[in-house]
C-alpha cells in the first residue's frame, strides 16, 4: 500500500500512462489547459466530452472576442460525465490558475431527455483514477447505485494501483517503449491540439427529414427513437438528482474559486431542430440557477446549429460548426461578463 501510495497517488505515475489510455487522455487534456494558460489574460475554461473536442476551438474562440482580452482553454476528454468534471476543475486548479469564468456542457435543459442512468455508469471511475485522493473515501463511492461499483471505487482510491494495473503491467513489460511513445506524445500533441481543423464531412442536408428516411443508416437506430420518442428516458427525478448532486459540486468548487460557471447547451444532434425537439429550462438546472449556483448560456444560437450541415456524425459537429459554435460561445460568455 505505502509503493502504491508513492507511484500512484504522488502523480508520478501518470506522467508515463499510456497517452492512449482514459487516464492518460485525461491528464494530457488537463496539462494541455494548463499550458495554454495565459497570465495576464481573462482564461475562461471549457470542459466537456467528445462534443467540446471536435466542436470547439479555443483559436476560433479567442478571434471572435479579439480585444476583450478573453482566452479559451478547451478541455475536452471523450467519454466524461459531469461526475468527473469537478474533479478535473480540481486538477486543473482553479486557485493557481484564477479564471474569469469555467463553462461545461450539457445536452437538454430539462431533466426528462437522459435514456441512461448516469450514476450507474461504472466507467467513470477509469477516468478518475488519476484525479482522485484519499479525501474523495467518503464521498465518491455512495454516488454509485450498484454495490459493485461502490466497492471497486474504494478500492480504486485506497489503491489506485488496482485501476492501472493493465497499464502498469504494459509499462513493465516495455519501459524504454512507453517513455519513448510518452516523449513523442508530448512533443507532438500540442501542436496537433492547436492545429486541428475539425471533420470537413457532413451529413447530407438534402436527406428528407424524417425518421424513416434516416434508418438508411442502421447506426442512427438510437438516435431516430430519441427522436420521435420511442427510446425510454429515465424518471425526472433520476436525472434531477444526479444533476443536482455534480453541477452543483462544480458549482461549489467554482464559488470557492471565485469563478462564474456558465452551462453551455451544446448542438445536441443533426436533426433535433428539424424535429422540434425543444427543451425549455426546468428541474434542477432551473432550481441551480435559481439559487445563483451557475448561469445557463441563452440556447437560441446552439439551437439554431442542430442542423445535420453542421455535424458529421449523430453526436459530433463538423469543421462548420466548430467555427460556428466557437464563435457563438465566445460572444455568449462576452456578453454575460461585461453584464449583458
Amino acid at each position: 500500500m505505502g509503493l502504491d501510495a508513492v507511484v500512484f497517488r504522488s502523480g508520478l505515475y501518470y506522467r508515463w500512462a499510456d497517452p492512449d489510455s482514459t487516464a492518460g487522455t485525461c491528464v494530457a487534456a488537463i496539462e494541455v489547459a494548463r499550458t495554454l494558460y495565459s497570465t495576464g489574460a481573462r482564461n475562461v475554461l471549457v470542459v466537456g466530452d467528445s462534443r467540446i473536442g471536435n466542436g470547439f476551438s479555443g483559436s476560433i474562440a479567442d478571434a471572435a472576442v479579439e480585444g476583450s482580452n478573453l482566452h479559451f482553454l478547451p478541455v475536452g476528454i471523450p467519454g466524461t460525465t459531469p461526475r468527473v468534471w469537478p474533479h478535473v476543475t480540481e486538477a486543473f486548479d482553479m486557485e493557481a490558475h484564477p479564471l474569469a469564468a469555467a463553462v461545461f456542457i450539457v445536452l437538454d435543459l430539462d431533466d426528462t431527455h437522459e435514456a441512461e442512468d448516469l450514476a450507474t455508469r461504472a466507467l467513470d471511475l477509469a477516468y478518475l483514477a488519476p484525479l482522485l485522493g484519499i479525501t474523495d473515501l467518503l464521498h465518491l463511492p455512495p454516488t454509485f447505485d450498484e454495490p459493485v461499483s461502490k466497492q471497486r471505487a474504494v478500492r480504486q482510491i485506497l489503491l489506485p494501483g488496482t485501476a492501472m494495473h493493465s497499464d502498469a503491467m504494459g509499462f513493465i513489460g516495455a519501459p524504454i517503449n512507453r517513455i519513448e511513445r510518452v516523449l513523442l506524445y508530448r512533443r507532438e500533441h500540442l501542436t496537433s491540439f492547436l492545429a486541428y481543423p475539425g471533420h470537413s464531412e457532413r451529413i447530407d442536408a438534402d436527406i428528407e427529414r424524417q425518421p424513416a428516411a434516416m434508418r438508411i443508416d442502421p447506426s442512427w437506430a438510437g438516435y431516430v427513437a430519441q427522436l420521435n420518442g420511442s427510446m425510454p428516458m429515465q424518471p425526472p427525478t433520476v436525472t434531477g438528482a444526479y444533476r443536482t448532486r455534480w453541477f452543483g459540486a462544480i458549482a461549489e468548487r467554482c464559488r470557492k474559486a471565485g469563478v462564474p460557471m456558465l452551462l453551455l447547451p451544446i448542438p445536441r444532434g443533426p436533426y433535433h431542430r428539424a424535429f422540434g425537439k425543444a427543451s425549455t429550462l426546468s428541474g434542477s438546472l432551473a432550481l441551480l440557477q435559481e439559487q445563483g449556483a451557475l448561469r445557463v448560456l441563452d440556447p437560441t444560437p446552439f439551437r439554431q446549429l442542430e442542423e445535420p450541415q453542421y455535424f458529421f456524425d449523430i453526436l459530433h459537429l463538423n469543421a462548420d460548426g466548430r467555427r460556428a459554435c466557437s464563435t457563438e460561445l465566445a460572444r455568449a460568455v462576452k456578453s454575460v461578463l461585461e453584464g449583458r
